[in-house]
């Protein structure tokens, strides 16, 4: 079997040329341009998991595809081609694979490009429905407005059309076509905006603005339509990306409006990690000098206090100011130093019943952590199982509540303690609490999205009730302790 050797397509570059002069304004938040990993950097094809990304968040990519299983071929039974092959098995189902020159995936009818881009490929069979193959959500941008910006190719060979696939049927005059949906609710996940129909061989660009709210959140949904598969139309995405502007946001360890005692450390903390950045914290409005990683542990004075922190970040030449976060210090326990003068004393935290976190290496949510407390001035940190995924229950139901362990929302009288507090869907490969619209803790309005409790990380807990009738009035959640200064 021989195989063609075909020139790539250079029109990518130019259109890369026409969008860095047309976004000088932001910056390029998240993306990829699909170059694999060190691990990665000798396979012929490899899967979403191996790719780098670029800008300063690194941003959450599904594949709603199948791997392929093998790239063998079909061989001709009879007549004048009997033992020559005519079909490659990539072109037989919904698969995807990453890789640098197409021809690799299918010999015969792919384009050979070697040494040009890397790209995710995808192979769609006839949909009975519009499908979304694949999804890219970026966190932690400014709210306003941004930009999502799109390469891709037809990899049918335009000098040797024919049969890719039994199942798939001639690929004479392919033409690839798919929706854009940007930040979709969802009711019109599998909708969007057409992308640019391209012919065989031929590469396309897309541009799209994003609406971004108060979350802070960009979605790209790249959607298969059910109208448009006639025939079989992979196609290749080269390079995926959001520009906009970041939002830095602190936070105190300890909870907003917490006080610390006077001579302990705040830890202050970001809520979206960045990647290729830089940062100074800020106390009062004076830089903290040596203070320039992402976490701050600051030593507070004697005496009661009230300190404002901010955190610049730095990334692609512009910098972006966080939040003002204010945490204020109080005069303790008073020990003696000593000389007879009584002093403020560092507190250290013996109760802080903030319902634990689940265990992300279990992926099906059956393991997390809590405090126990029952020597208050040793308090450890436990492992416990629970069958409930994300979900489990208290020794004693708030306000006499039952507990519910089964995805959805509670009614009255129930009540659950979850961590991963995803809505209707799964989310970041996790199945979640499946909490339907209760998941919208911090004001969200999108079910789908997960939500994140006071902690900031999906794994973190919350207490979710549904208050039992004629119970207002009451405390909601109660605990004792005792043996404190």
């Amino acid at each position: 079997m021989s195989i063609r050797k075909v020139l790539g397509v250079s029109s990518i570059a130019l259109a890369l040329m026409a969008w860095t002069e047309s976004v000088q304004a932001q910056i390029v938040v998240a993306g990829t341009d699909f170059e694999p990993t060190a691990a990665h950097v000798s396979d012929a094809w490899f899967s979403i998991a191996g790719i780098k990304t670029n800008g300063v968040v690194a941003p959450n990519i599904e594949v709603n595809a199948a791997e392929p299983k093998d790239l063998d071929y079909d061989f001709s039974k009879s007549g004048a081609n009997k033992g020559q092959a005519i079909a490659s098995h990539f072109e037989d189902g919904e698969y995807y694979a990453i890789t640098e020159n197409p021809i690799i995936l299918d010999s015969l009818h792919y384009i050979d490009d070697p040494k040009s881009n890397y790209g995710i490929v995808f192979s769609p069979q006839r949909v009975t429905k519009n499908t979304t193959v694949m999804t890219m959500k970026v966190q932690g941008l400014k709210p306003g407005t941004a930009t999502a910006n799109i390469q891709y190719r037809s990899v049918i060979d335009p000098d040797a059309p024919g049969a890719a696939s039994i199942k798939c049927g001639n690929t004479y005059g392919s033409r690839t076509q798919f929706k854009v949906a940007l930040n979709p609710d969802q009711y019109n996940q599998t909708a969007g905006t057409d992308a640019k129909q391209i012919g065989m061989g031929e590469s396309g660009t897309f541009s799209g603005k994003i609406t971004v709210g108060a979350d802070g959140v960009a979605v790209i949904n790249i959607n298969v339509e059910s109208s448009y598969s006639k025939e079989c139309s992979p196609f290749q995405i080269t390079k995926i990306e959001v520009l906009g502007d970041i939002d830095p946001q602190i936070y105190s360890q300890d909870g907003e409006g917490v006080p610390v005692c006077a001579g302990e450390i705040i830890t202050m903390l970001t809520k979206t990690p960045y990647q290729n950045a830089t940062y100074q914290w800020y106390v009062n409005g004076t830089k903290i000098a040596g203070a320039t990683a992402p976490s701050l542990a600051y030593e507070t004075k004697a005496g009661a206090a009230k300190y404002n922190f901010q955190l610049e970040v730095t990334a692609q030449g512009k910098t972006y100011k966080s939040n003002m976060s204010t945490v204020e210090t109080e005069i303790c326990c008073e020990v003696d130093d000593g000389n007879g003068n009584m002093v403020p004393a560092s507190r250290k935290i013996v109760f802080k019943d903030d319902f634990g976190e689940f265990d992300l290496s279990d992926k099906k949510g059956g393991t997390y952590k809590v405090w126990d407390y029952s020597d208050i001035a040793n308090p450890v940190q436990v492992t416990k199982k629970t069958t409930t995924p994300f979900r489990y229950a208290l020794d004693k139901g708030p306000l006499g509540a039952k507990f519910n362990g089964t995805p959805g929302p509670l009614v009255d009288g129930e009540y659950t303690v979850a961590g991963v507090l995803t809505g209707y869907n799964a989310a970041q490969g996790y199945e979640g609490a499946k909490l339907e619209w209760a998941n919208r803790i911090g004001g969200k309005s999108k079910p789908e999205d997960p939500e994140y409790d006071h902690s900031g990380k999906l794994e973190g807990c919350a207490l979710f009730i549904n208050c039992p009738p004629n119970t207002g009035g009451q405390a909601l959640y109660e605990r004792e302790i005792t043996n404190l200064c």
